[in-house]
């Protein structure tokens, strides 16, 4: 029998409580963690080049796909001096009468590397909470997320690339298929998510605690501004407040008297 055990979220102005840990955080660790995940990701990705992950990727991809279905497909590397970065090709039979279909090059974006970055240094630059009870084994918890979602990703890409692949084979269009499955395939986001937020829960925490901050500066303005409407409107009560008998006598001794 499954147990549902019910999960409670538990805010103070600053504090969140969740699953036995508080957190807290500050807004330098926040813009940190906004500047330096996507930069990273950026870094990696384009300042190098990854071609020995496409030979890893390309051949793993290719002999799996024979194993499973059978087929004599190839990947080759080409002496190509205007495209050094991306030297290997997938050479795919129809799987009817063996024609050989156009070939195919393999890309950086076929190691599915960008998603694998993403996730990577989304876990690493995760802000920490402030209590350090919550943050003394919070680099362990985050190796482990790392190193499940990175396999996670490259395993269900290669998995997309068996899909395509094989049906490129049994005579599908390249284009019809190649961009549908890529989309459909980015479901695998929200699992990498549910991941990270089970070993690292501090990524969804510090969203939420950035929402209470902004909810808080945002009601704080607002009772200023009331604050300052209910003193204004005071003010000009006091200003036109009738005058006592008194007050009057003093003006018309004054008035006599100048």
């Amino acid at each position: 029998m499954i147990k549902i055990v019910p999960v409670f979220i538990c805010h103070k102005m600053g504090l969140i409580k969740f699953e036995g840990r508080e957190y807290d955080f500050d807004w330098q660790s926040i813009l940190m963690f906004a500047v330096c995940a996507p930069l990273f990701t950026v870094i990696f990705f384009y300042f190098f080049d990854w071609v020995w992950l496409h030979e890893i990727t390309a051949k793993i991809t290719i002999y799996t796909l024979n194993f499973l279905t059978g087929a004599e497909n190839e990947v080759i590397r080409v002496n190509d001096t205007f495209e050094p970065i991306e030297p290997w090709r997938l050479i795919i039979y129809l799987k009817e009468d063996g024609t050989r279909l156009p070939t195919i090059t393999f890309t950086k974006m076929c190691t599915g590397i960008h998603a694998v970055l993403m996730f990577v240094f989304v876990t690493f630059f995760t802000p920490h909470s402030k209590i350090r009870e919550t943050t003394k084994d919070i680099w362990s918890r985050k190796i482990k997320a790392i190193t499940i979602t990175s396999l996670l990703f490259y395993f269900v890409n290669i998995m997309r690339m068996w899909l395509q692949l094989y049906l490129y084979s049994v005579g599908y269009e390249w284009e019809d298929i190649h961009y549908s499955i890529s989309a459909a395939s980015s479901f695998i986001a929200i699992a990498a998510i549910i991941i990270i937020h089970k070993f690292v829960p501090e990524f969804i925490m510090s969203l939420l605690w950035i929402g209470d901050e902004i909810k808080a500066k945002m009601q704080d303005k607002n009772l200023k501004s009331e604050n300052k409407k209910d003193n204004e409107v005071q003010s000009e009560k006091k200003d036109k407040k009738p005058k006592t008998n008194s007050e009057e006598t003093n003006e018309n001794v004054e008035q006599k008297d100048a």
